[in-house]
């Protein structure tokens, strides 16, 4: 294990105990953004005075192990973003919030399609091109990007951090499910007669206006019983009483339909 290796597995298990921890969220964030930044300064004294074995060790940090370090800074920063922009905008819905975040992050990569591609794909061929100094000296990119620092970035280690930033941003937004914004309505409850409620469901059950008519009586009216949250009992019981019954003026749906008429006649003064 080299030493650069070495102080990255060091952060990635300090990291792992912070942000496992039952610390309040952005006290997680903050501590994990501390983290991050000690560990870079660690690294670039190493660089500075050791500078790398080889070609491929210097691809290796600047493709391996400084983004993974660098992306928890980027993506701690974007969340904290994101929970100040959901305080103070609650009347936009979490999923909105959470897409204009990453919209944010991913905006860095605008002018960088060609590599976003690469990055992307499986082939190694341009990596000393990307990620070795000694060619970056005059590429526009070190002008560009206020985190490249001399001697201790190639410019598209900056991206390779963002890039893997949004992944732990979505992945952190998929299990986040406890604090999406949820839509509450108001509970419902039958204040009528169980005789009443059964008339209705059984003529709405009738008209096969739910499921295509694809249900059992049984099993419908019990779903309305959970809705309405009033219990149904001996509901076929219910049901041949309503038939057996003779006075036609007591029915439930004949007093629904004078209620009706009279809104239509008051919609009408």
């Amino acid at each position: 294990m080299s030493m650069y290796q070495k102080t990255a597995h060091e952060f990635n298990e300090q990291f792992m105990s912070n942000w496992k921890s039952n610390a309040c969220f952005h006290r997680k964030c903050i501590t994990s953004i501390d983290l991050c930044d000690e560990t870079l300064l660690k690294l670039k004294a190493l660089v500075l005075e050791k500078g790398f074995e080889n070609l491929q060790d210097e691809i290796h940090f600047f493709k391996e192990v400084k983004p993974k370090i660098l992306s928890v800074k980027y993506a701690c920063r974007g969340l904290l973003e994101f929970e100040f922009e959901k305080a103070i905008n609650q009347e936009m819905e979490v999923v909105e919030l959470q897409q204009k975040c990453l919209n944010k992050m991913q905006e860095k990569f605008n002018s960088f399609k060609d590599f976003r591609y690469y990055l992307c794909g499986s082939s190694c061929n341009r990596d000393e091109q990307y990620f070795t100094q000694g060619s970056m000296k005059d590429d526009y990119i070190l002008r560009i990007f206020t985190e490249v620092e001399k001697g201790f970035s190639t410019g598209y280690d900056i991206l390779v951090s963002y890039s893997l930033a949004i992944d732990f941003m979505k992945d952190y937004f998929e299990e986040e499910v406890p604090s999406k914004k949820q839509k509450f309505y108001p509970e419902l409850q039958w204040t009528g007669n169980k005789t009443d409620l059964v008339e209705l469901l059984a003529t709405l059950h009738r008209t096969n206006v739910f499921n295509n008519g694809e249900n059992e009586f049984k099993h419908f009216a019990l779903a309305f019983s959970h809705i309405v949250n009033f219990e149904i009992k001996d509901v076929f019981r219910t049901v041949s009483a309503i038939k057996d019954r003779k006075k036609e003026n007591k029915s439930f749906l004949n007093r629904m339909l004078n209620a009706f008429q009279e809104m239509i006649t008051d919609a009408h003064k």
